[in-house]
């Protein structure tokens, strides 16, 4: 019985371990998170820092809606009330998921909404190829929505 008590003990001590460790690294993500949209607003409101600008560009877990179809692959849209074509990226699940509904109503018949998770530097790679009027970060929240020009990923990229 004692044997059974150590070893029931050194399970919920590892467990608990384990807990710990994944409440401690997703609280950090989520003040990564945060501390990176503050960041984006700084910069939408001319409030411009290098650091700012290194942090948006090495953030590592932006997230991406990705149309694919028998014709490929393409970024999803996000138009503005104007209609005009933003690319929409998402600095957290949370706010990718607030997306879906308006993508999904997007989509046509054999089509299929990916995402993806990928490093700020990829996707201003990817954003800075495109003819867009710009990028709009969390356009569904729970953040204000913060857009910027097309020449925003090109920069984040020069720095």
């Amino acid at each position: 019985p004692s044997s059974t008590c150590r070893s029931e003990s050194k399970s919920t001590e590892s467990y608990s371990t384990r807990s710990l460790f994944y409440r401690k690294t997703k609280l950090r993500a989520m003040a990564q998170t945060i501390s990176l949209e503050n960041d984006l607003a700084d910069l939408r409101a001319n409030r411009f820092t290098q650091a700012a600008v290194i942090h948006v560009r090495n953030y590592p877990r932006y997230v991406i809606a990705v149309v694919k179809s028998t014709e490929g692959q393409r970024l999803i849209i996000a138009p503005d009330h104007q209609e005009r074509p933003f690319a929409p990226v998402f600095t957290a699940d949370d706010a990718a998921r607030k997306f879906i509904p308006r993508a999904q109503g997007g989509l046509h018949a054999g089509e299929e909404l990916i995402w993806v998770e990928l490093p700020g530097a990829r996707v201003f790679q990817i954003l800075s190829g495109l003819q867009l009027t710009g990028v709009v970060f969390n356009c569904e929240g729970p953040t204000d929505p913060v857009a910027f020009g097309p020449q925003f990923a090109r920069g984040v990229l020069e720095i």
